[in-house]
């Protein structure tokens, strides 16, 4: 008898697991790939705005994806802090540079800005020197060919109308 309910339930398991659609089963909507070598252009590293210093950290994190349903193209994502020392208030724009060139680094392939905004509140009766951090995400993207070609990566940030060159 015991035998019996067994064989009934594992044949009701077994007829119902092969009907029933995966719940779990999603495609991924991003593959994740390698990124290139980033870097820091020396003279876009740090600016000052309005009695305001604007420092670009270095350890800024890079994420290379490919959209599943979209393999001719690459999105770089570069999630950055930008340091902001002042001993007032500040509420100004800044300009991100995120340059992409060949491996060679003779050919730039992509070039891209982006505007962003500082916005400090200091207490009218603080004194000295206010250190903060803000942190920012951009991208660009490129295509798979040059992407698999070999590319670099190259950031800076600059006064909101600087023309970098």
């Amino acid at each position: 008898m015991f035998k019996i309910l067994i064989s009934a339930i594992l044949a009701l398991v077994i007829t119902n697991s092969c009907s029933v659609k995966n719940p779990f089963n999603k495609k991924n909507e991003y593959v994740y790939l390698d990124c290139p070598k980033s870097l820091v252009l020396l003279k876009a590293k740090s600016i000052d705005l309005n009695d305001t210093s604007l420092s670009l950290n270095k350890d800024l994190s890079l994420i290379c994806s490919e959209q599943a349903n979209k393999n001719d193209l690459v999105s770089i994502q570069v999630d950055y802090e930008v340091e902001v020392t002042s001993q007032k208030s500040i509420n100004d724009e800044f300009t991100f540079w995120l340059f992409v060139t060949n491996k060679q680094e003779d050919q730039k392939l992509y070039e891209e800005n982006f505007t962003n905004l500082i916005n400090l509140e200091i207490p009218e009766d603080s004194s000295g020197q206010i250190i903060q951090n803000f942190s920012f995400s951009n991208s660009i993207t490129i295509t798979k060919d040059d992407y698999k070609s070999g590319v670099r990566v190259f950031v800076g940030i600059t006064p909101k109308d600087f023309k970098l060159t």
